[in-house]
This record gives C-alpha cells, structure tokens and sequence, in this order.
C-alpha cells in the first residue's frame, strides 16, 4: 500500500551480519565468504566454487563446521567493507578496473575473469602493488 503520511523507516548499520554455516566446512578469519544455499561458506571448499555464487564479504572469525552435520548449526559473522586480497598473476586485476567486478579464485585471492573458477567477490576498489582491494556491500 502506497504512503499517506509519513513512515518511520528502521535503518540497520551495513557492517557485519551474522549467518548460518554450511555443514563440514572450516571458514578461516580474513576469508571470503560465500552465500551457498542461505548458508556460509569460504570458496573453493567442497565444490563451493562455481560461478552461480557471491560472496557475502570478509569472515570476522575463524569457524569450524567441520564436525557438522546440520547446515546452520554454527554462526559466522562476515563484515562488509574493503578488503585486500592477493591478485591472481595469470589474471591480475589493474587500475582499468577499478569499479568493475572481481572474481574470487579461492578464499584469498581474486582475479579479472570469471572462467570456471570464479565466483562472483565483488566490485574493485583499488589495485596497488600488494593486491586488489574489493568492495563487500
């Protein structure tokens, strides 16, 4: 139903979010995480890298699933911000695509293309000598 007055709309901080962990996988602090499924999880892990996948942003903490069996079990909490990952040599990510995509290559390092291996990671901030800096929303 359209507005007649005005609405007090909530607003919610886009730090950080706290999400359910797919089953038998370990998420390393400082990863990029993955939505596989509605649940978290760091590519490249059990098939977890295919190209239908986004990631969520930057995992806050370490979480061990491995013992697991109930998706969702554990909790991880993945920030959004920008972050530095290494950038794939084969497909290093340059100045000319600042504000394009970045595709995540493994759980630490993105790259220019997406092939078979990448994952959606996210938009490039910056590039400099020490990686690429991509942007979680």
């Amino acid at each position: 139903m359209p507005l007649t007055s005005e609405l007090n709309t909530p607003e919610r901080a886009a730090k950080a979010r706290s999400i359910g962990v797919f089953a038998g996988v370990k998420i390393f602090k400082g990863a990029m995480v993955i939505n596989a499924g509605g649940f978290a999880a760091p590519v490249g892990t059990g098939g977890a890298q295919a190209i239908n996948y986004r990631c969520l942003g930057r995992a806050a903490e370490t979480v061990d699933a491995t013992a697991s069996t109930v998706n969702g079990e554990l909790k991880i909490t993945v920030e959004a911000g920008v972050f530095r990952y290494a950038n794939k040599a084969d497909d290093a990510l340059t100045q000319a695509d600042i504000n394009g995509l970045a595709y995540a290559k493994d759980d630490a390092t993105v790259g220019k293309s997406q092939g078979a291996d990448g994952s959606m990671a996210g938009l490039v901030f910056d590039v400099d000598e020490s990686g690429a800096w991509i942007r979680f929303d």
